[in-house]
């Protein structure tokens, strides 16, 4: 395999930031009528140009470093040193160790985020201020039971409740609390669908945001989920605050 000395690698890092001179260039063209240079050349530049691509600096400056170290081959005979002499082979392994790491790290990440507890963390289900309950006595009729039973978090007959409400006519503050109360079940692709048709000019719209930032965590869908947090965090109204905190344990 061809070597490439400490000019050579001088050499083609200029390459790829553009900053070979007339003269570097002239003597790389000249390196490259060699076909075994230029394989390892053409080798080298695809691995620092890979991590170029992924942007990751401390890798490459890792690589660097670990390329600094590698043997300086001597010319006993002459008692002269010679140039430094990299193999590639040593800087791929170098660089294919150091690759796993970052992927490591980031699989790490990527568990840690889907093992949080988002929904039992974050979620309490919306207060009732959309029908007054009397708590004294036995309720009186379908609505009043529904809500009482929210109240009571015995969400099974809630939704029996709420499903009987909606099926005479549609009202979307019962709507949003039936939502609510799929997702204290845990019935979260439900909830999604009741919180998305909650329609903008409705007054439990903005809170809707909020619940279905929280419902696409669960599912572990991170980019729906940020996009609804980020409008709420825009809005600067309700949840605002709290979803500016939960977007950066997503960053």
């Amino acid at each position: 395999m061809e070597q490439l000395t400490e000019r050579d690698l001088e050499l083609l890092e200029h390459k790829l930031r553009g900053t070979l001179s007339e003269s570097d260039k002239t003597e790389l063209e000249s390196k490259m009528q060699d076909k075994d240079f230029a394989q390892a050349a053409a080798d080298f530049e695809m691995l620092l140009g890979g991590i170029d691509a992924k942007g990751d600096d401390e890798l490459k400056a890792m690589l660097l470093e670990e390329e600094a170290k590698f043997e300086v081959q001597a010319d006993k005979q002459e008692g002269t040193q010679t140039a430094k002499v990299f193999t590639l082979r040593r800087v791929m392994a170098v660089a294919a160790t150091l690759l796993l790491l970052v992927l490591a790290t980031f699989i790490w990440q990527q568990n840690e985020k889907e093992q949080a507890n988002y929904l039992s963390d974050n979620f309490i289900p919306y207060r009732n201020v959309f029908y007054p309950i009397d708590r004294s006595g036995a309720a009186v009729n379908a609505k009043e039971r529904a809500f009482k039973a929210y109240e009571q978090k015995n969400y099974t007959e809630a939704l029996s409740g709420f499903n009987t409400i909606l099926a005479d006519s549609l009202d979307y503050g019962v709507l949003f609390f039936k939502a609510n109360t799929l997702l204290a079940m845990e019935k979260v692709d439900e909830a999604i669908t009741l919180f998305d048709k909650i329609p903008q000019h409705e007054r439990f719209y903005e809170q809707s945001q909020w619940y279905l930032g929280l419902a696409y965590l669960e599912k572990g869908d991170f980019t729906s989920a940020k996009q609804y947090l980020k409008t709420v965090a825009e809005n600067g109204g309700y949840k605002s605050q709290q979803s500016q905190e939960l977007l950066k344990t997503l960053e």
